[in-house]
């Protein structure tokens, strides 16, 4: 039986690396659907290490998304849970950049851009902010990268 499942699965039949999560539109629009339905924001932005102050500022501002806010030494399949369409992590310290390493290497890894608040280029990030600059100028780049 292994040796059938290892020449004919999902992932060895056509060649194919098997798609761990699908992100593509159809599938954020059936999550923000189902969102809806209970009663939800449509989209997630999961802020990571960012001062709650500032994460409730965001939320204010792009106001058909839920923000959630964990602390920098969340575990990444955790943050994998909650499905987010946008990820903002602190990155002033390193331990920033040690979550969005570990965040990437998480076995549910999905295809979700990861905003770095910081004065470098963290690896694994999508885009970098002035991390002093204020949560009314992040949200004009994050809205952009929303769906």
């Amino acid at each position: 039986d292994a040796d059938l499942a290892a020449r004919a699965g999902r992932d060895a039949f056509f060649g194919d690396e098997f798609a761990r999560s699908p992100m593509g539109p159809s599938f954020v629009a059936s999550m923000g659907g189902l969102r809806r339905t209970a009663g939800l924001k449509p989209l997630v932005l999961l802020t990571v290490g960012v001062e709650d102050t500032a994460a409730q500022a965001l939320a204010e501002m792009l106001g058909n998304c839920q923000v959630e806010v964990r602390p920098l030494f969340a575990v990444p399949e955790d943050c994998h849970s909650l499905t987010p369409n946008l990820v903002l992590v602190d990155c002033t310290t390193l331990d920033g950049e040690e979550f969005i390493s570990r965040f990437r290497q998480a076995e549910t890894d999905l295809l979700v851009p990861v905003v770095a608040l910081s004065h470098d280029f963290p690896a694994g990030s999508f885009l970098s902010l002035d991390p002093d600059a204020s949560p009314a100028e992040w949200a004009v780049h994050l809205q952009n990268l929303l769906p």
